[in-house]
């Protein structure tokens, strides 16, 4: 590891979302992210992505998603992120502490539990806590 150099990046943003033009190529980047944000705002981040073309999407976390496969991706996605607020949303109705969550697996939501050497899970369950605090602390 001794030749190799950290670089920190020239560009960032921290909101909305980036186009890079690099020759005859356009690379759009987005920040959808969940677990420290608003589900709805993923959502809605989601849906939009949905009305894109894109030629392959290069995740944070995960594979590359290639033509063919970006709009199952973005359902199977948007499927995970309803599922999983309409049953934290439940446990919150119902008055459940935050270990509650616990019985809702990643798999009853519609997504693997093994991508990413099983870390998806680990994911899951921050996701599944954020949502709870952000549903409590609106409830309140």
């Amino acid at each position: 590891m001794a030749p190799i150099k950290l670089r920190l990046p020239e560009i960032v943003f921290s909101v909305g979302h980036f186009d890079l033009h690099l020759g005859g190529v356009t690379l759009k980047m987005w920040l959808p992210f969940f677990s420290d944000g608003d589900i709805n705002d993923f959502i809605s981040t989601l849906e939009h992505l949905r009305e894109q073309s894109f030629n392959n999407v290069v995740q944070g976390h995960g594979e590359v998603i290639l033509r063919g496969e970006v709009q199952a991706k973005i359902d199977e996605d948007l499927h995970y992120l309803h599922t999983l607020q309409a049953r934290v949303e439940e446990i919150v109705r119902r008055g459940d502490d935050p270990d509650a969550l616990s019985a809702i697996g990643i798999e009853q939501c519609g997504k693997s539990r093994i991508p990413l050497n099983g870390l998806v899970q680990q994911l899951h369950q921050t996701n599944a806590e954020s949502l709870y605090w952000s549903l409590r602390k609106r409830d309140t």
